[in-house]
């Protein structure tokens, strides 16, 4: 899928300015305009020039920050999760997503990591960021329209996303409650 670039931002992979999607999601902290744009930049200084690949999860070394999704195990987890309209997801198909709520700082220190995931629209011709965000590669909700070009197609996403939920904390409430009620979608079950 092509992407249209918005703007230029303020970094640079291998010399070349760095473009946004005008649809990209990226972490608000992350985002030019963000709290730690500057995250962003290391990161596209550590990037892999011998892989090929658009996306990568880059280690970027004394950052400590929450990550974007958590694994959800079958169990008590699974029961804890809370459905919700993430904020950053907008259009006629947006749909609930998994969110797994941490409250207090010795839960979320445990989650901590220093990855973060930039993902590149692979047919453009200079660098147009589609996707960034803290952690490892998380593939699109099975209903976005980027599920069917992810690794592993819509059922790779259908199977990432029933095992895991995104990360949300009284200070980053990211999503929208879809109802009290509400049961997951039956790609969930």
């Amino acid at each position: 899928m092509r992407h249209r670039p918005v703007g230029i931002t303020p970094w640079v992979l291998r010399g070349q300015p760095v473009y946004l999607a005008s649809d990209a999601q990226i972490a608000p902290n992350l985002h030019p305009f963000g709290s730690q744009p500057q995250l962003v930049q290391l990161a596209l200084d550590a990037w892999n020039t011998e892989l090929s690949s658009p996306i990568q999860s880059i280690d970027v070394p004394d950052i400590r920050m929450l990550p974007m999704t958590v694994p959800i195990s079958r169990g008590h987890d699974r029961a804890s999760i809370v459905w919700g309209i993430h904020v950053g997801h907008t259009g006629p198909r947006a749909d609930r997503s998994p969110f797994k709520p941490f409250t207090g700082r010795h839960d979320m220190a445990a989650l901590l990591t220093n990855l973060i995931t930039i993902e590149f629209d692979p047919q453009a011709e200079w660098p147009i960021i589609t996707r960034c965000y803290p952690g490892a590669y998380a593939p699109p909700l099975p209903w976005e329209p980027e599920a069917v070009n992810a690794p592993g197609g819509i059922k790779g996403c259908i199977a990432y996303w029933r095992v895991h939920a995104y990360v949300t904390t009284p200070a980053t409430r990211v999503f929208r409650i879809y109802s009290d009620n509400t049961p997951p979608p039956q790609w969930w079950l």
